[in-house]
Formats: C-alpha cells, structure tokens, sequence
C-alpha cells in the first residue's frame, strides 16, 4: 500500500491485485507481463498492480496533492491502456515512458494555468 502526503493510504493497486485472487486470475510474471506482445485484460491489470504505486507516489512528490496526483495517475493507465491497444509503447521502455507521461500531464496542467 502506497501511503500519500497525509499519511493516508493508497490501496488501488491493493484492490486490484486482491479482486484478481478472488476471481481465480493466474498471476502473469512481472518480467512476462512486461514482455508479452499482445494486449490482454490480464496483461493491463497486471502492468496497473506493478506500477500504479510508484506512479502515484511519483505524482504525489511532483504535485504535493494526493487527488491530483490520483486524477494524474489515471490518466496515466489510461493512455498506457489506448497505447498498449494500438501497440504504440515498446515493453523494453515502459516504466521510462510512464513515468514520462506522467511528468508531461503536470507540466501541461500547470501551463494550462499559468
């Protein structure tokens, strides 16, 4: 668990993993995961279980707001989501390029109000 600027935490990830259990999900490797050429329901909750913490976390520094920084993450595994969709990210470069686009949403919000 993930705990933001107010010592609050985080569960999302959490959530996630323990509704895959219940559901009789297997666990995909996290290496398979990243390496798996084919986008599937399975292969997208597993990159959320791994990396939505330190996305979080990562936005909770930059925005120093847990609920923006919770919108931001979203849409983060959003558009990880719609790319993995049109095969537009390569799995070798996906943590770089999460948290890239993680950086590039605070920067335009922050323009946007600037």
């Amino acid at each position: 668990m993930v705990f933001d600027s107010r010592g609050k935490g985080h569960p999302a990830s959490a959530r996630v993993a323990a509704s895959l259990r219940v559901k009789g999900i297997p666990a995909i490797s996290a290496p398979a995961a990243d390496r798996a050429s084919t986008p599937s329901p399975e292969r997208a909750t597993h990159l959320f279980v791994r990396y939505y913490d330190g996305v979080y976390r990562y936005l909770c520094a930059l925005t120093s707001d847990a609920d923006a920084a919770e919108d931001f993450a979203n849409e983060v595994f959003l558009r990880l989501f719609r790319s993995l969709q049109a095969d537009t990210v390569a799995s070798d470069a996906l943590p770089g390029w999460l948290y890239r686009v993680a950086r590039n949403l605070v920067i335009d919000e922050y323009r946007r109000h600037h």
